[in-house]
């Protein structure tokens, strides 16, 4: 199990959607498990990971022609009644299957 924090600010509540966008650079080919999301402490969704290509935690850029990494991302809409102006905290918990690679994660408005 592993669990990931991602602090955010927000000076005010967006009055519109808010999104959550996690890019992964590769993820286990045959168990990537799934991730359950939470914001604030109010849970979100869990989320299935997509298979990859296993090649993660060896090689590291997926623009290389014929690179056998396999990106994939997952993106949906946060609840907007568990936002708050001020820290907001975003947790990524990985209960169930095997390693993952983040490239990036990100909160926007929609």
């Amino acid at each position: 199990p592993s669990l990931a924090t991602f602090r955010f600010p927000l000076e005010a509540v967006p009055s519109g959607e808010t999104w959550l966008a996690i890019w992964l650079l590769d993820t286990h080919a045959s168990i990537p498990g799934t991730v359950e999301l939470a914001l604030n402490g109010t849970p979100v969704r869990e989320v299935k990971l997509e298979n990859g290509g296993t090649r993660g935690s060896l090689e590291g850029d997926a623009t290389l022609p014929g690179t056998p990494l396999k990106p994939s991302y997952v993106e949906l809409e946060l609840p907007a009644a568990a936002l708050r102006t001020g820290e907001n905290v975003l947790t990524i918990d990985k209960q169930v299957g095997s390693w993952h690679v983040y490239d990036a994660l990100g909160i926007f408005a929609r």
